[in-house]
């Protein structure tokens, strides 16, 4: 039986050049080092096959050694829309001069999401912030959650009803900011262990979009999974050896 790529080409029979193209198809974005292996070649020589095709506008460099088929020019141009009701977040936020972030599936919507608008928004305040930004949310109509357990976290999805999830973080910026797709990818898969209610094939497939983004930086995710991880990891004792004055809140209005 002949053994075909994803695109449909036959590897029986194919030149070494002719199977890393083929790799590329069938991998995504990948390394040179998985690009040799899957097609049965040395490294220096998939480097030298690869910088043909950026050449050639058949493959494109995402950084850190990755590439991906297809050129910048048919890459997506794609920028963080803010919804209705994210955009009424931003501004009761921002008229408060609170610290905050907007992030999750807020942010990661315009990259082809199937989940519709029934999503929990998702925001960081500073830390002793949450219960302040609960009280300032609810007159405009929206249910504020802060630091839910990952069971009340599901329980008030199950609901179908629009809420906000409230997370408190030591925030490095003033204002109001809105998180690039990397950092708004990596916050979701760090509230999916917490119980944010999205599924890993999601997750996957928004990954595979920004793929094809033409300003996406594959650094800036790397970043943001080692600032995330290594929080998580040290959050315990942090909490109990730095006790540190609770972050500058906003009076209430």
């Amino acid at each position: 039986m002949v053994e075909l790529a994803k695109d449909g080409i036959s590897r029986e029979g194919a030149s070494a050049a002719e199977r890393i193209r083929i790799a590329l198809h069938d991998l995504g974005p990948a390394t040179l080092s998985d690009l040799s292996a899957l097609a049965d070649v040395r490294p220096q020589y998939a480097a030298s096959v690869v910088s043909r095709l950026v050449k050639a506008g058949q493959a494109r460099r995402l950084g850190r050694g990755v590439v991906a088929a297809g050129s910048h020019s048919a890459a997506l141009d794609v920028s963080v829309r803010l919804s209705g009701p994210a955009r009424e977040l931003q501004r009761r936020l921002g008229d408060a001069e609170a610290n905050a972030a907007i992030s999750g599936m807020d942010v990661m919507a315009p990259l082809g999401s199937q989940l519709g608008g029934q999503w929990p928004h998702l925001i960081y305040v500073d830390r002793g912030a949450g219960d302040w930004a609960a009280d300032l949310l609810r007159p405009s109509g929206f249910r504020a959650l802060v630091g839910p357990t990952p069971a009340q976290l599901q329980s008030a999805a199950e609901l179908g009803q629009e809420f906000v999830l409230i997370r408190e973080r030591s925030l490095t910026h003033p204002g109001v900011r809105v998180k690039p797709f990397e950092e708004a990818w990596v916050d979701l898969l760090a509230e999916q262990k917490r119980g944010y209610p999205i599924a890993t094939s999601e997750l996957a497939s928004m990954l595979e979009a920004m793929a094809r983004l033409s300003s996406i930086s594959w650094t800036k995710i790397i970043r943001a999974a080692r600032r995330r991880w290594t929080h998580t990891a040290s959050r315990p004792s942090a909490a109990i050896s730095r006790r540190t004055p609770a972050s500058r809140c906003p009076p209430a209005t």
